[in-house]
């Protein structure tokens, strides 16, 4: 029942997209990255849309984990994703550019 609501209203996106709390990363961090990322790209491959909703730190790891030739890079578009993150860059936001930035530098360093 709950799948047909939320085929119904789109309330997995809704709830993926909210930031106050920001449901996501708290899911993401209680499930650890690897499993996280798994099924964020099974999400990603039945919802491409959801990839507007995403945090920068997700749009960074899911292109780190594609990167690492893990099974996630099978579901998830990326020309969809780098597309999504040149228009963070290319935006008005210097916020989400910092952001962008300092996140993708932190997980390549460490």
């Amino acid at each position: 029942e709950l799948q047909r609501h939320d085929a119904d209203i789109r309330l997995g996106r809704a709830l993926r997209g909210s930031r106050d709390p920001d449901l996501l990363m708290d899911f993401m961090e209680r499930r650890g990255s690897e499993d996280a990322m798994s099924w964020l790209g099974n999400v990603l491959a039945s919802e491409p849309e959801t990839l507007t909703v995403l945090p920068t730190s997700c749009l960074c790891e899911l292109l780190i984990t594609h990167t690492s030739r893990s099974g996630v890079e099978r579901r998830v578009d990326l020309s969809r994703l780098l597309g999504r993150l040149c228009e963070i860059l290319s935006g008005n936001d210097e916020c989400a550019v910092d952001m962008l930035l300092a996140h993708l530098v932190h997980r390549l360093a460490s």
